[in-house]
């Protein structure tokens, strides 16, 4: 992403959840600055309640170098102060553009395992719309596409991808209905990693039901301590998972944050969304659903990389649990509407 900064010549564009005000959010600033003095167009979209560190610190130096940048608000007071702008996107010319997991800060750098894509192709404008629409409703200005032409795509890269955008603003959740169709049609693999997993009815109902027609179902978690809300609300619903078949993980090195979908050997997702009731029913989210047998490869090899990394969870190791922990487990369930 700094490369692809370093290398604008006309325009660039940033949608982030989080902007933190350490090492590398202020290397970033640096450069948007940077470039923004060698006449650069530059625009910035952040969450407001994400970033408030950053708007109140980083983000006046940067408007005096000539940087846009408009947050993505939802008032205490509001019926929508509860939503947040979840989306990852990096857009540099019209000639590239980064979406995934990734915020901008030295845990995602350094410390943590996320998960990014850049994208080359036609596909930069549908996810430049999805800027423009974000832009447009949080300070009602329109804008013009991004400037600068596309990047020459070779034929081992061009794959078949859709932009999906979704959020509390639209009756139905797409990329909830993506992943249960994908799941539901598997017939070989699903590969799924969230870093956070409180999954819905359909979600768990299509998970089990690719395990018991024999589809090979894993999950890769994070590794976390007992006693983390989070964690325990995830740990609930694996019991069930396990016992239809489903391969349950944890990732041991460091918190995967990474969110990914392998299906079969033709289709994956990558994106800002997590497997959990928030991502599905309150947060703006972001992915692309992916059709390449190169991308799916690639996926799949970093997803097996990871498995190396980690412990799988068995029924015997959930049965062994202490009677209060599943007292706790159950309880934090109640909450998953929630988080």
């Amino acid at each position: 992403m700094e490369e692809a900064i370093d290398n604008a010549r006309h325009e660039i564009r940033l949608l982030f959840y989080i902007w933190n005000v350490d090492e590398t959010g202020r290397r970033f600033a640096k450069k948007l600055i940077e470039r923004s003095r060698s006449g650069v167009s530059i625009r910035v979209l952040l969450d407001g309640f994400g970033c408030r560190p950053f708007l109140r610190i980083l983000a006046p130096s940067m408007r005096q170098a000539g940087i846009e940048i408009e947050s993505f608000a939802s008032h205490f007071w509001t019926p929508t102060w509860n939503f947040r702008n979840h989306r990852k996107l990096l857009l540099v010319d019209g000639s590239s553009a980064f979406t995934g997991g990734m915020n901008i800060g030295s845990e995602y750098e350094l410390d943590w395992r996320d998960l990014m894509l850049e994208f080359h192709g036609a596909v930069v404008y549908n996810l430049d719309d999805v800027f423009r629409e974000d832009w447009g409703y949080a300070c009602g200005r329109t804008l013009d596409r991004i400037r600068g032409g596309l990047a020459e795509v070779s034929d081992r890269q061009t794959g078949v991808c859709t932009v999906v955008a979704s959020g509390p603003d639209r009756s139905r959740n797409r990329v909830h209905d993506g992943f249960f169709l994908s799941i539901s049609s598997a017939r070989a693999r699903v590969w799924l990693s969230s870093p956070y997993f409180i999954p819905s009815p359909p979600i768990t109902a299509s998970l089990c039901g690719a395990a018991q027609r024999g589809v090979d179902v894993r999950l890769l978690l994070p590794h976390r301590g007992q006693f983390d809300l989070l964690g325990l609300v995830a740990q609930s619903y694996l019991p069930d998972l396990i016992d239809e078949g489903v391969r349950v993980f944890e990732y041991l090195p460091r918190f995967l944050h990474a969110k990914s979908l392998i299906v079969d050997d033709r289709m994956a997702f990558v994106g800002s969304a997590n497997t959990d009731s928030r991502s599905f029913r309150l947060n703006f989210e972001l992915g692309c659903f992916i059709q390449s047998h190169e991308v799916n490869s690639s996926l799949s090899e970093l997803y097996e990389s990871n498995l190396s990394e980690s412990v799988e969870i068995r029924a015997i190791d959930l049965a062994s649990r202490p009677i209060w922990m599943t007292c706790m487990e159950s309880a934090a369930q109640l909450l998953s509407p929630l988080l």
